[in-house]
């Protein structure tokens, strides 16, 4: 082989390498500015009747589905059946722990996932909201 072809090897992979970089970056940040846009409205436990509520949103690739178990106007336990595409289980144990220490959904986003975290938060107040009195 010579110096010329070997050049055109390594151009060429090159151009593949920043190409598909470039694909993944715009996979990995298309939304995001939309996902940091979504509000949570606090939902009040008082109106909420013990029973499992299921809840889901879905937006790209942070659609997610889970299910909230209520005693006594508390939530007791929070369960992902369907979980976004990247997951990580420290930011969803993080979340999962702050709404049910505070019982509220009006606590702070896990640092470096505010996108997921909304995504589980949206979920979680479509799934009260479900079944609110």
């Amino acid at each position: 082989m010579n110096l010329k072809k070997i050049g055109r090897i390594i151009l060429g992979l090159f151009v593949l390498v920043v190409g598909l970089s470039s694909l993944g970056i715009f996979y990995l940040t298309r939304g995001l500015d939309a996902g940091e846009a979504v509000s949570i409205e606090n939902v009040d436990f008082l109106s909420l009747e013990d029973g499992i509520y299921e809840g889901s949103y879905q937006y790209k690739r942070w659609d997610n589905k889970l299910k909230l178990t209520i005693e006594n106007q508390s939530i007791t336990s929070i369960e992902l059946l369907d979980d976004v595409l990247f997951e990580d289980e420290n930011v969803r144990q993080t979340l999962i722990e702050r709404v049910i220490d505070e019982q509220s959904l009006d606590v702070d986003v896990v640092t470096g996932a505010t996108v997921t975290s909304k995504a589980y938060l949206k979920a979680m107040e479509n799934a009260l909201k479900s079944k609110m009195k």
